[in-house]
């Protein structure tokens, strides 16, 4: 069972939010009747003179219209990343990571939706069983296997967040649906 702020289980109402956050921020999400659906938001600059606000303005913007547009979300899980320093992680990717965490879970909080972060290590090991020597290359494979045609990396990671979250018994008759329809 995950860990969930604001709730200690939820309820099974609503849709399912997964986020890889970052510039090129990986979503997916699974309705009510089963259908999952992801993409890629591109929050980058759009130009020179941008400030790092409106990033995060239009990441905001995002998760409002995607409130609108599939419901209300019975849960919201995000990639939880540890920066150190370490594989040439920049002061300035843990700043807007941190911003966008920030964003999404005070609007989780205004709404009520329970939130998540997910490890990358958990992510990892749950859907390739291991933790060490993954290659982005090898998530897009892992979820591939499960029907999906992701685009980036960002996405798989999205999907892959979004199976941890349904857990071993939802995740397992998703799988077997798909291996029933491929």
């Amino acid at each position: 069972m995950l860990p969930l702020v604001r709730s200690e289980r939820r309820d099974g109402r609503g849709s399912i939010l997964a986020l890889d956050l970052g510039t090129a921020c990986g979503w997916a999400a699974v309705h009510e009747d089963g259908v999952i659906q992801s993409g890629e938001w591109d929050l980058s600059r759009r130009a020179k003179a941008e400030g790092m606000g409106l990033r995060f303005l239009r990441f905001k913007q995002k998760l409002i219209q995607f409130r609108r547009d599939l419901g209300p979300f019975g849960l919201v899980v995000y990639e939880e990343v540890m920066f150190s320093g370490k594989y040439g992680q920049s002061q300035v990717a843990a700043q807007l990571f941190g911003g966008w965490r920030a964003i999404l879970t005070s609007w989780c909080e205004t709404h009520e939706i329970p939130y998540t972060g997910i490890h990358n290590a958990t992510l990892k090991k749950y859907m390739l069983g291991k933790v060490k020597k993954v290659s982005k290359a090898d998530m897009i494979f892992a979820v591939k296997a499960l029907g999906h045609l992701p685009a980036t990396d960002n996405e798989a990671d999205a999907i892959g967040l979004l199976y941890v979250a349904l857990g071993n018994e939802q995740a397992d008759r998703l799988i077997e649906s798909a291996s029933a329809t491929g």
